[in-house]
């Protein structure tokens, strides 16, 4: 994730001092936020990095929970108007139940092979796909 500073489109640099990135009250004990100066911690709530100036900044997310939501919080001292808060969806488990492989390979002669394993007999294939799909409505699957 990053959090870019602009000003009418043009980027800026700020401080991190003067910015900071916070989970929303809905994930947490959700998800962790780690890796930039933005994010607070501690019982002084005191950043986590070294103050920078840039204006630029990347920070990690680890969520562990599904759906559509708004992760962050971004607050900016001083800041004229409203703030940004970027919407995101987490993408359910590619191993969940109800997912399956569609496994479909092209044999040198052109012709199609279609498998639900990965174990297609044949000596000839050259190239292979793999789609995760839902058994329930046979869409693909969106997970990461």
């Amino acid at each position: 994730c990053r959090v870019l500073a602009r000003h009418d489109g043009i980027n800026c640099k700020s401080a991190s001092s003067l910015m900071r990135v916070d989970l929303t009250k809905e994930l947490i004990g959700h998800g962790e936020l780690f890796g930039s100066p933005l994010i607070r911690a501690g019982p002084y709530n005191l950043p986590i990095l070294p103050r920078e100036e840039k204006y630029e900044f990347n920070f990690a997310a680890v969520l562990n929970k599904t759906g559509d939501f708004k992760p962050f919080n971004l607050d900016i001292v001083a800041s004229v108007g409203d703030t940004f808060v970027p919407q995101i969806e987490v993408l359910e488990r590619c191993d969940a139940p109800g997912i399956a492989a569609v496994v479909k390979c092209a044999s040198a002669s052109g012709s199609d092979i279609e498998s639900n394993s990965a174990n297609v007999p044949g000596s000839k294939q050259h190239s292979c796909g793999m789609i995760l799909r839902r058994n329930h409505d046979d869409k693909p699957a969106r997970c990461p």
